[in-house]
């Protein structure tokens, strides 16, 4: 159970063990930052931070909801170690 061994370990070194928190946080920080930018005047920039922010959190939520339907990630069950 938890981590699998066909996985690929560049999968976990880039995406890491996010929950799902973590993406809904991104995402809620992305539409925040997109409504300041439109009641702000609407500059190019902002546009862009708050698309990258959503691409960001929308990719965390996404490994997040993977993670926790294969029981992986940080929600893989704890490792017990038996000392005989």
């Amino acid at each position: 159970m938890g981590e699998r061994q066909g996985e690929p370990r560049w999968f976990r070194v880039a995406f890491g063990k996010p929950r799902t928190w973590n993406g809904v946080v991104w995402l809620a920080l992305a539409a925040c930052w997109f409504a300041v930018s439109i009641v702000d005047g609407g500059q190019p920039w902002r546009y862009l931070l708050a698309a990258l922010w959503a691409v960001l959190g929308g990719v965390v939520l996404t490994v997040a909801v993977r993670d926790r339907r294969h029981a992986g990630g940080a929600y893989a069950p704890p490792v017990v170690e038996r000392q005989d």
